[in-house]
């Protein structure tokens, strides 16, 4: 069985966000167990991306997937967790059928790439013993949520390794070190974040970063958000308001500038562009 504790030093964040997810040498044993959820696509991105950066027309697939395995490794050897998950996309999802250019600005993925995708899941499957889910019509994301929301009051720690900061919304602290935290890669080494680092990081706590991507858009997903608003409108009006329609049903109160650009797009457009950035808590997970 794996083991239930943080232990190495170097996964930093502050103790709110680490508490008894880490221990070090001679450190107690934590109470709550981790389980650990891995976002697939996104981790064999970094293992890809990382491995094929300077090495344009050569074969990098076996050095990739070398690479993948090597973070898998120090994931678990971080984190030491009783269950280890792995969340997969489904391919297209409701968000491209509400919003057809929903991504439509990414590129063909180079041949290698598609190749490790395809071949992670059995390779995680079965070298690291890892249970895999998806959710035909939704992504990743949503599968983790969905996951985290199940862990909610159960007395887990579950741990999301991801650089995908849709995920920030998930962030939770419940009681005795238990809660939803996740575990961010930056400058080399892995950053434990709990909510009041999220809240740090994007200007809004986590219940709250949806509304921030609608209002500004995501241009990482071609999600347009309300035209004209930026980060600083964005802040502001998803920490003064719950949702956009408390925001509409307040234009009034608005300064003049933001009034006009939430006009000028309408409630319809502003309400999709929330439900596209919204993560699903209610998609019927499946073991792939």
């Amino acid at each position: 069985m794996l083991k239930r504790y943080f232990c190495k030093s170097h996964v930093t964040g502050t103790p709110e966000s680490i508490g008894s997810i880490r221990g070090v040498a001679g450190a107690a044993r934590m109470t709550p167990p981790v389980f650990l959820a891995v976002d697939v696509s996104n981790i064999v991105a970094r293992a890809y991306h990382a491995t094929a950066a300077g090495k344009e027309g050569q074969s990098v697939i076996g050095l990739a997937r070398h690479r993948l395995k090597t973070m898998l490794k120090t994931l678990l050897r971080e984190t030491e967790p009783v269950r280890l998950i792995g969340a997969l996309d489904s391919g297209k999802c409701f968000r491209h059928d509400l919003f057809p250019e929903y991504k439509a600005h990414r590129g063909e993925k180079p041949a290698e790439f598609r190749q490790l995708l395809d071949e992670a899941p059995d390779l995680l499957r079965k070298e690291f013993g890892m249970e895999l889910y998806h959710s035909p019509g939704f992504e990743a994301d949503d599968v983790l949520a969905s996951l985290a929301d199940q862990c909610l009051g159960t007395g887990v720690r579950f741990v999301i390794a991801s650089n995908d900061k849709d995920l920030f919304a998930l962030a939770h602290k419940g009681p005795d070190g238990s809660g939803t935290y996740l575990l961010h890669y930056d400058a080399n080494s892995y950053c434990a974040l709990g909510p009041s680092e999220v809240e740090t990081k994007l200007g809004v706590p986590p219940h709250r970063v949806a509304l921030l991507k609608a209002i500004q858009g995501d241009n990482s997903d071609n999600i347009p958000g309300i035209v004209g608003l930026g980060p600083v409108a964005a802040k502001r009006l998803a920490n003064a308001y719950p949702s956009m329609s408390s925001i509409f049903a307040n234009l009034e109160r608005l300064q003049t500038s933001d009034r006009t650009k939430l006009q000028a797009a309408g409630l319809e457009e502003a309400l999709r562009q929330e439900t596209l950035v919204t993560l699903r808590y209610d998609t019927p997970v499946i073991r792939a």
